[in-house]
């Protein structure tokens, strides 16, 4: 799929201003919309006030996660996200996605196809052809749903200096289709025990000792082991989002299990395309993450560097999928990411 989606073309549209919402502090707000397929999606803009740089503003193309698609609303949710990019000097674009709230098309899920990924590309296309984008400085955030496509579109797209991904759905295909799977490949990856309910239970106390934000690699072996071994139900005991929950299915009917037919789930997993990646990734996850489980970034994260790619990975003792708890703490540092990398400060 990964190499489908790089001989294909993303055209984008032109930007249509659909609503001029109430303005933030020092930044304006729109309902925008483009094209994406052939259908109309809705998308969320802001445009900093104050004096255009000559090249234009550098953009932050925003994917946000696992919203119900009838539920969805483009000035709802994400609302401190966006603000605080917005604040920080940044014109940032959030694509609703096809089928999501009044955008056209079907709702089909990400992880069983491109969809989600096209609309973000053609959205990027969009953005870099608007006419306060600057189209040479350009980063990605997602969380969640949202960073499985930030990490596929950055391996797919040579228009995307930088990354950040929060609480990211972001293993490889055969690793997603055996969560436990991956908790225990990323184990034994790395010499530790296997998981046992004692061996969980000492990696819950190491986990709790950790300093709020511990990076990777500063920590001892047992942090590896503290992020991997959190596996848990999603929070509050609900069922994964149907996206996530009901995509094998299809997947293997059609093409077989990871065992049955390593090549094809190879192809579609961003993961073994990391040596193409377009620009640096920073990734953040809470250990006690009960809905993405921080094996995954880890995973991620140790691909990125034996790819010889520069990678970034902050963990958060005692928070949840959503980072709340050290939400400012992990905003500063996605920001000065993005202004190393994509703004040029």
């Amino acid at each position: 799929m990964i190499e489908v989606m790089r001989r294909r073309d993303y055209p984008g549209s032109a930007i249509t201003i659909e609503t001029v919402l109430e303005p933030g502090d020092n930044y304006d707000r729109y309902v925008a919309s483009y094209l994406s397929d052939g259908n109309k999606i809705y998308a969320l803009l802001t445009v900093p006030r104050g004096v255009r740089p000559v090249s234009g503003w550098p953009v932050i193309v925003f994917n946000h996660g696992y919203v119900p698609p009838d539920e969805y609303r483009t000035t709802e949710r994400y609302v401190q996200y966006v603000d605080y990019f917005a604040r920080s000097g940044y014109i940032v674009f959030r694509s609703d996605y096809r089928g999501h709230g009044d955008s056209e098309g079907e709702a089909g899920g990400v992880y069983s196809t491109p969809n989600y990924t096209i609309d973000v590309l053609n959205g990027l296309a969009a953005i870099r052809a608007y006419a306060e984008a600057d189209p040479a400085r350009v980063g990605m955030w997602g969380h969640s749903m949202g960073g499985h496509i930030t990490l596929r579109a950055m391996v797919v797209s040579g228009d995307v200096r930088a990354g950040v991904i929060w609480g990211g759905v972001v293993g490889p295909y055969p690793d997603l289709f055996n969560r436990q799977g991956a908790i225990a490949t990323a184990i034994a990856a790395i010499g530790a025990p296997a998981v046992t309910a004692t061996a969980e239970a000492e990696a819950a106390t190491r986990a709790a000792s950790l300093s709020p934000g511990e990076r990777l690699g500063e920590g001892s072996p047992a942090t590896r082991a503290a992020a991997m071994t959190m596996e848990a139900p999603p929070a509050n005991g609900t069922a994964a989002p149907p996206t996530f929950r009901n995509w094998r299915g299809g997947l293997v009917e059609t093409y077989g299990s990871p065992e049955e037919n390593p090549a094809f789930w190879a192809s579609i997993s961003a993961n073994g395309y990391l040596a193409d990646l377009s620009g640096p990734i920073q990734l953040h996850h809470a250990i006690t993450d009960e809905t993405v489980p921080a094996a995954a970034s880890v995973l991620l994260y140790d691909q990125l560097l034996a790819a010889g790619r520069t990678a970034e990975l902050y963990l958060y003792d005692l928070d949840s999928h959503d980072i709340d708890n050290n939400f400012y703490t992990a905003m500063r540092r996605s920001v000065e990411f993005f202004d190393r990398y994509v703004k040029g400060d």
